[in-house]
């Protein structure tokens, strides 16, 4: 639900994707994952009408953030609201 993978294209996590499923019987989803460049996570929750999305990626490595338009994040806390 939270949408955290790996990517075929680039074993280990060194850069990983994150593509949530949104559902409507659900007001939040979060995930976690100890990678060997450090805690990578993803969450989404429904807040003021809108879905905020809070994603970390650990350092040395890059995320392609697959909501909307996707786009590639680097290594940092990052959030984002539709």
């Amino acid at each position: 639900m939270a949408g955290l993978r790996p990517l075929e294209s680039h074993p280990g996590y060194e850069r990983f994707a994150v593509e949530p499923v949104i559902d409507d019987r659900l007001d939040w989803a979060r995930a976690t994952l100890e990678t060997p460049f450090g805690l990578a996570s993803s969450s989404w929750r429904r807040e003021d009408g809108a879905i905020r999305y809070e994603v970390v990626v650990p350092a040395d490595t890059e995320c392609e953030f697959r909501v909307g338009e996707p786009v590639v994040l680097g290594p940092g806390t990052h959030v984002i609201a539709f």
